[in-house]
């Protein structure tokens, strides 16, 4: 099974992945590229060696070098590859890629399936394998699909879809497959209303509307039928805000804490709405809680 194959190679390191240089000939490739591999300063999410590419966190074109690759011993080498951010706005989930000149070798992936998958049904399992950083191991398991907006995937990780506290939750850049094929990578993570977050899941097909007011019904629709049929979530009903900040899965930068009570989504005007905390620490509704309190004080 496929989360078995990504169990027996979560000790793989992104950071101390080592491209293979080869000097046997003037026809043999001059670099190779692995999923999970350094790359300027992030990880391989996965690889499509039909088109000769690897697919990483668009925030990764903020390194100095992002196309550097590293071969024998740790020695850098450039100039094989072209980056190509996705050039989205923050109203939507985003992913580039490195297109690799023909002496780069882009291996399959050892790690996830290879390929691209279709939208799989709601409820369907997902995996996801986050790459060792800063000394911490490996991260492989699974979740649940939610449903896509104009390609942009919903899943259900989870505790480890994280809260609205900083530093929790999937780096962005973490692989994101089925049995079927590459879904994409985490790209931040969003909750509407009541509900717990959703992690988001940026693909190849992204288009970048997905969490902009244009979709806010959507969104509702969708979180709504999601936790209908999954009363559980992912126990993450106290917190609010939106997308969270994008960390690099090799050198996360510092995530920035979303305020307590933050604004809501933009309504229809694009002014955003206030929402109401939960009173006494309460997963249920706050409204309820503040009848409640003053049900009492009457009596």
């Amino acid at each position: 099974m496929v989360f078995k194959k990504a169990l027996a190679t979560a000790a793989v390191s992104a950071t101390a992945a080592a491209l293979l240089i080869s000097n046997a000939g003037a026809d043999d490739k001059a670099a190779t590229v692995a999923q999970g591999d350094l790359v300027g300063q992030c990880a391989v999410s996965f690889n499509d060696p039909s088109t000769n590419r690897s697919y990483v966190a668009d925030f990764c074109a903020e390194s100095v070098t992002p196309t550097r690759l590293y071969g024998e011993n740790n020695a850098p080498i450039d100039g094989l590859g072209t980056f190509h951010a996705s050039g989205f706005n923050e109203a939507g989930t985003q992913l580039a890629f490195i297109q690799w000149n023909d002496e780069v070798e882009v291996l399959p992936n050892n790690i996830s399936t290879d390929g691209f998958a279709p939208a799989p049904q709601v409820g369907d399992t997902v995996y996801f394998h986050q790459p060792a950083y800063d000394g911490l191991a490996a991260l492989d398991g699974q979740g649940t699909y939610a449903g896509q907006i104009n390609g942009t995937h919903f899943v259900d990780f989870g505790a480890n879809t994280g809260t609205q506290e900083a530093n929790s939750g999937l780096l962005n850049g973490t692989t994101v497959w089925t049995d079927e094929g590459i879904l994409g990578i985490i790209d931040g993570r969003h909750k509407v209303g009541d509900h717990p977050h959703l992690s988001l899941v940026a693909s190849p097909d992204a288009t970048g509307g997905a969490m902009g007011a244009e979709t806010k019904n959507d969104r509702f629709a969708l979180f709504d039928a999601f936790f209908a049929s999954n009363p559980a979530g992912n126990n993450d009903a106290n917190d609010a805000g939106d997308q969270d900040g994008k960390e690099s899965p090799v050198n996360p930068a510092p995530s920035q804490p979303n305020e307590p009570n933050q604004p809501g989504e933009p309504d229809e005007s694009g002014k955003s709405q206030p929402q109401i905390p939960a009173l006494g620490g309460s997963s249920g509704s706050s409204l309820g809680a503040l009848e409640d309190l003053i049900s009492q004080a009457l009596k």
